[in-house]
């Protein structure tokens, strides 16, 4: 529906709009409305057709310098966003554009803008957002006009000017995050009229008082609907007392307008004023990790207007009784229908803006529209979002319409989806690249409908990747790359529960079949877990770290490369850590490891067959350091141990039918740590662990069948530590006078009671 909306607009005003994102726009410059894709050129139109322009919008610019004459020449502009322009500058020319309306402009590296703005006479809106300014014009008072001023992440602003207080319609202003900005009480003195103010701060906003004052003022806005403070009170009061606060947040309960109060993250409250229930316009409470909140008053039960409260966080409050309210509690959001069944509590959303936000059971939905009124979009406060359907529940919207109606802010760095039931993804996820520019993790469960995964590789800030759960997918391809160049930054990346999942093709190719790179070229991280039909071709993906949990196919399908191997693989791999669990098939067969030509740390768990009589895996293996072998109920520990040559660091844990050590271990010259947990049947230790020449460090943890150590425990002349834990008869074994001789040499020595790890 949207892209059929967007089509239809553009047919209509075809002669009206130029879009320079479209190559071969044939539109001349008789328009009224420009995109432009470069802002780096003076705007080169005749001068009857550039004073015609009234909106002038510059995209994807944030690498290109503001040109000072790329606009200049549109006399008669109402809007002009350079949101997405790399601004050094702002031109003196913008004082030369008075019938302007709208300046988005954030982002300005100058420490000033230009006197001339203060000519804007028509300007309503001005957004300065992230800007290096430390101050505004002096003439700022004159844009009389001026509506909505934001000047949030202004981190070098030190005040507002005198002309300040002259802004007497000004209804939105959003001050948060300018730690250095003094004299914001002054400059609100007597802006009845606004009705949006933000005083947020953060944490390391400096020892000063920058919000000095508020309390003295903030009666007198009568008008206020929202009301910002998060981290704001050790900024108003310099000892923080409660009693202050308590008396502060009582005045803001004078407010009567008041819609949504955000009082987050300030520890000094320690209870709410039961004045806060003559606010009987308040939907939104946000209280998010007040710490020290322990008590809220009875009348928070009985505020028909309260809708959302965030209390996430605040440990000392009793939250029980708020199990009686009707009130949507954040950041976890559950839908669930109203009463008559006819309408969901969805819509209760739209009041909010938090910065972690999980909506579930999203099944429970009634209509499109109830989701679309949420408007998720422009909640740019959201950073963290999690979408949650109830597996194999009925629903009354298909889940595509209702993720359709979902599209998350731009601001958005971590996505997490589940349940999702829909074949097919709506608009906004097949371009997520598009509309999702900054994410850096995202998790997709239990898609199971799905047969293709999106195209994710072009997520250019993408570091964490999980997918499982999804039994439609039988093939990972160069689909999910969605391009060249796919995955940039990715460095982890896991798969689990995939039962059908068949193949992954680990390689980029071009239009000829040619290999060009590795689909993850940055990865550090690879985990597959529960995926047994899974075979990886051509090769492995250059992880430093892997993880395979019961995915057989991808230790043992592997083809054999002889002598030589392709020069992708063996490049420039060092310090592989390697970890399986649940392997049913022998490690003789996993020919995994030919491809992992640097394995220095190897950890087997819960594998059933250990034997291996391949030389060529045994040779694989020689370079390893670090060997864990854990929870195995064989009763030999295997052979090849003694072939480990590098082998430094030995443990073995929870191999309770393990009688004695295997006799190959003596050729272990490089040992320098034995560990051996939970293996209650082994009864002695060997003479020739007195070869072990470079030992250094021995424990021994819950083996109750070792009552001794051996008499070559002298010829361990480098053993520095021995550690005995919950082995009785053995550390009564130690402190024999005879023994404690034998056991001089060890400078650490430590016999306690039981222990878990």
């Amino acid at each position: 529906m949207h892209d059929l909306v967007h089509d239809l607009a553009r047919s209509v005003m075809v002669h009206e709009v130029f879009d320079g994102t479209k190559v071969g726009n044939a539109v001349g410059w008789s328009c009224r409305y420009a995109l432009l894709t470069d802002c780096s050129k003076p705007l080169e139109i005749p001068t009857t057709s550039a004073i015609k322009i009234r909106a002038l919008r510059f995209l994807n610019c944030r690498r290109i310098e503001l040109c000072s004459a790329a606009f200049s020449s549109a006399k008669s502009l109402r809007v002009l966003d350079l949101s997405e322009c790399h601004i050094l500058k702002l031109p003196e020319s913008i004082g030369e554009l008075k019938q302007l309306r709208y300046l988005n402009a954030c982002g300005i590296s100058n420490k000033t803008v230009p006197n001339g703005i203060a000519n804007l006479s028509k300007l309503m809106y001005l957004n300065l957002k992230g800007s290096m300014l430390t101050a505004l014009p002096d003439s700022i008072g004159d844009i009389k006009g001026l509506l909505h001023l934001d000047l949030s992440d202004c981190v070098l602003i030190r005040k507002l000017p005198e002309s300040f207080v002259n802004l007497k319609r000004l209804e939105y202003l959003d001050v948060s995050n300018c730690c250095l900005l003094n004299g914001v009480s002054k400059a609100l003195d007597g802006l009845t009229n606004i009705q949006y103010l933000n005083l947020s701060l953060r944490a390391e906003s400096g020892n000063i008082l920058p919000l000095k004052g508020i309390e003295k003022v903030i009666g007198n806005l009568v008008e206020l609907r929202f009301l910002g403070l998060c981290w704001s009170m050790q900024y108003i009061f310099r000892d923080q007392s409660s009693q202050e606060t308590f008396s502060f947040v009582d005045r803001i309960c004078t407010l009567s307008n008041l819609e949504h109060l955000d009082l987050s993250c300030n520890c000094c409250i320690v209870n709410v004023p039961q004045s806060i229930g003559g606010l009987r316009n308040l939907h939104t409470l946000n209280l998010l990790n007040c710490t020290e909140l322990a008590r809220l008053p009875e009348c928070i039960l009985n505020m028909d207007s309260l809708k959302v409260l965030n209390v996430k966080g605040c440990s000392k409050l009793d939250k029980s009784m708020l199990s009686r309210s009707k009130v949507a509690l954040l950041p976890h959001f559950v839908v669930h229908a109203d009463d008559g069944d006819f309408n969901s509590n969805i819509g209760l959303l739209k009041y909010v803006n938090p910065n972690e936000l999980h909506i579930s059971s999203l099944d429970n939905v009634k209509s499109a529209e109830e989701v679309q009124s949420v408007k998720l979009e422009e909640k740019q406060g959201i950073y963290d979002l999690k979408l949650e359907w109830t597996t194999d529940s009925q629903r009354s919207v298909e889940d595509v319409k209702v993720l359709g109606e979902l599209v998350p802010p731009s601001t958005l760095w971590t996505f997490y989806m589940k349940g999702y039931n829909s074949v097919r993804f709506p608009y906004w996820f097949t371009d997520i690249n598009i509309y999702l520019p900054h994410l850096i993790q995202i998790e997709l469960w239990e898609l199971r409908n799905c047969t293709s995964l999106p195209s994710l590789g072009q997520l250019q800030n993408l570091q964490e990747l999980l997918v499982g759960g999804m039994s439609s997918i039988t093939r990972i391809g160069e689909g999910f790359c969605g391009g060249s160049s796919a995955f940039p930054r990715l460095k982890k990346f896991r798969l689990c529960f995939m039962e059908n999942l068949e193949a992954w093709n680990t390689m980029c190719f071009n239009g000829d079949g040619v290999v060009t790179q590795f689909m993850f070229p940055s990865l550090k991280e690879l985990s597959i877990c529960d995926c047994p039909k899974l075979t990886l071709k051509p090769c492995p993906p250059r992880a430093i770290k892997w993880e395979i949990e019961n995915s057989d196919g991808v230790l043992s399908s592997w083809e054999e490369w002889g002598e030589t191997r392709p020069s992708l693989i063996s490049a420039a791999l060092t310090d592989i850590i390697v970890t399986v669990k649940c392997s049913k098939v022998p490690v003789g067969e996993w020919k995994l490891f030919h491809h992992l030509p640097a394995i220095t740390e190897l950890s087997i768990s819960y594998c059933t067959n250990l034997e291996c009589s391949s030389p060529e895996i045994i040779r694989d293996l020689c370079f390893i350091k670090s060997l864990w072998l854990k929870d195995n109920e064989q009763t030999q520990l295997p052979k090849w141990l003694g072939d480990l040559i590098s082998l430094q660091e030995l443990l073995v844990q929870g191999w309770r039918e393990l009688s004695n050590l295997q006799d190959s271990m003596q050729h272990l010259t490089s040992l320098q740590e034995l560990c051996l947990y939970e293996c209650p049947s082994i009864t002695g230790l060997p003479q020739w662990l007195g070869d072990l020449a470079a030992l250094k460090e021995l424990v021994i943890s819950d083996c109750t069948g070792i009552r001794s150590l051996p008499k070559s425990i002298v010829k361990l002349t480098r053993l520095e530590e021995l550690c005995i834990y919950g082995c009785h008869e053995l550390a009564k074994w130690c402190e024999i006078e005879e023994n404690k001789k034998k056991l001089a040499h060890i400078k650490h020595k430590v016999y306690a009671l039981p222990c878990y790890i």
